[in-house]
């Protein structure tokens, strides 16, 4: 899933991205549409994954921005586990740069069901947040 202001703004990326799997969202003030909120459950029913990326936006520098709360709520709502990927080396991207990519132990969203949601949604993100920032400072040390 995609931003559509920001991913789908050019003719060939609206062509090309539907091709290999990327839909658009349009989130008015931190809120999914409702067909993007289909479009991701539709897609874990069925086994698939989805990509998304927790900040928001792009990062400017090396920096770990905040995460949005909205991969908690998908990964409690639909039991699905969040298997979390930093990219190293992109903050300034030229022919032939090496770019490193880690992916940390799956986050399963096991946290106790008597907990408040917000809370359960913040553990999630937290754990997250967590496993992002240890393989980020694992691949600059």
């Amino acid at each position: 899933m995609a931003k559509r202001e920001t991913v789908f703004n050019r003719a060939w990326k609206r062509r090309l991205l539907p091709l290999i799997g990327v839909f658009p969202i349009s989130p008015n003030r931190g809120e999914l549409d409702e067909q993007g909120l289909r479009t991701v459950y539709q897609v874990l029913e069925r086994g698939g994954v989805i990509l998304m990326f927790p900040e928001g936006r792009y990062s400017r520098g090396p920096a770990l921005r905040p995460l949005k709360n909205g991969i908690g709520f998908f990964a409690l709502q639909a039991g699905v586990p969040i298997s979390p990927v930093a990219v190293n080396g992109t903050d300034a991207l030229w022919p032939f740069r090496r770019i490193d990519v880690s992916i940390a132990r799956p986050v399963l969203p096991d946290l106790p069901a008597w907990w408040e949601l917000g809370r359960r949604v913040n553990g999630v993100v937290d754990r997250v947040r967590t496993a992002i920032a240890t393989a980020l400072q694992r691949r600059r040390a």
